[in-house]
């Protein structure tokens, strides 16, 4: 991956940020937000679709095509190795509990599967050509078929109808106090307390809805807007804010989604036969803030962002200013670089704080920073070290 280095010197005496920045996002892929890094996790499979995540951490795959042909679906663990289910009539839809329970919706049935062993037993019957499915924390099933009806199941055939969708019922999702269920070509709506509302609009077609499981990702609902390519984040009020874009293919459009762990996030991709998995990046800062000390800096999985060292006062709780104390000089390396040293992705970037009068008896502090936005001159700051020089 290229490495560019850049220095912006904001004052005479330490008014340091020293910049960097890694590679260049390539067309045909995942494309998250700043901060988080996606990587092939399963390739030549065949069209993978609805995902699910038990708590163990093991992903569940559906492979629906809408033909009512017979295949598997699959459980990969964490390094992607996978188990096959005996087939299953056109499995459009799969959903997992905390404990690993396994139920696939497709064509008019619900099929239970046994893992690791792939055996395939019935659950229920009675329905239109199912598409979805749901199981909440009292292990209620829930599906939503083609035609956008949705179901509550139970112990007689079919189950209770709950709700409709306009187009087509691609997505059905179990939260803590309700249940959602998304339109093949527009909105979420949300089913609570018997009542059904609408909790999203202006989506172009919900193929996979996921909470997150906190850490990095935060706790709320993310949704693959598939037909408009993108991944959306949505909050308990029912904003909607881009997370990520998918750049495979024009005939190739994302629909599965899940969250193996509070760190790791699962999306599907049919025409590509890929599942792809996102992950958090992070710098890390490593030494003493001390004359003659050496600091280092760690990037973690870090691509495609620039990432800067800064050096200076404190201003406010996460922004660390320069503030005339050290004037950098790259050509003299009055703060020496060494070279970066890469390692499966990792970066590692030293700086050492040199002898200047002026910093005596100053509190300095250093802080790595991601720039997400060069135009807009965004970003998001790590951890920091300080100490107070003496002199």
């Amino acid at each position: 991956m290229p490495f560019q280095a850049h220095i912006r010197t904001t004052a005479r005496c330490f008014a340091a940020a020293l910049c960097w920045v890694l590679g260049t996002t390539a067309p045909g892929e995942l494309i998250p937000r700043c901060g988080f890094h996606p990587e092939l996790f399963l390739e030549g499979m065949y069209r993978p679709t609805a995902l699910s995540a038990d708590a163990a951490g093991y992903l569940y795959i559906a492979a629906g095509l809408g033909d009512w042909s017979s295949r598997p679906v699959h459980r990969a663990d964490r390094e992607g190795a996978l188990v096959a289910s005996d087939p299953i009539p056109d499995p459009d839809g799969i959903a997992a509990t905390a404990a690993g329970r396994v139920l696939v919706a497709g064509a008019t049935k619900i099929s239970e599967v046994d893992f690791p062993s792939g055996d395939v037993s019935y659950f229920a019957g009675c329905f239109g050509n199912l598409s979805s499915i749901a199981i909440d924390d009292t292990g209620t099933v829930y599906v939503g078929d083609n035609n956008g009806t949705v179901f509550r199941v139970t112990p007689d055939c079919g189950g209770e109808v709950i709700g409709h969708t306009p187009h087509g019922t691609d997505a059905v999702l179990a939260g803590p106090d309700a249940i959602y269920f998304g339109d093949y070509k527009s909105q979420i709506y949300r089913w609570q307390e018997g009542q059904v509302t609408t909790f999203t609009e202006d989506l172009d077609g919900v193929h996979g809805m996921a909470f997150a499981r906190g850490g990095p990702f935060g706790d709320n609902m993310f949704v693959v807007d598939g037909a408009a390519k993108h991944i959306r984040e949505v909050d308990e009020s029912g904003a909607v804010t881009e997370w990520g874009s998918f750049t495979v293919g024009p005939d190739d459009n994302p629909v599965g989604i899940a969250f193996t762990d509070s760190a790791t996030m699962h999306i599907s991709s049919p025409e590509g036969g890929m599942v792809w998995k996102v992950q958090p990046s992070y710098l890390e800062l490593v030494g003493e803030v001390r004359v003659g000390a050496t600091v280092s800096l760690v990037l973690h999985d870090f691509r495609d962002h620039a990432f800067c060292i800064v050096i200076g006062r404190q201003e406010a709780e996460h922004e660390v200013v320069g503030y005339g104390l050290l004037r950098v000089d790259w050509n003299s390396r009055d703060m020496a670089i060494e070279d970066v040293v890469t390692e499966s992705n990792h970066y590692s970037v030293e700086l050492t704080i040199p002898d200047y009068p002026c910093l005596a008896g100053q509190t300095v502090y250093v802080q790595a920073v991601v720039q997400c936005d060069a135009d807009a001159n965004t970003g998001f700051v790590t951890n920091r070290l300080s100490a107070v020089i003496e002199p």
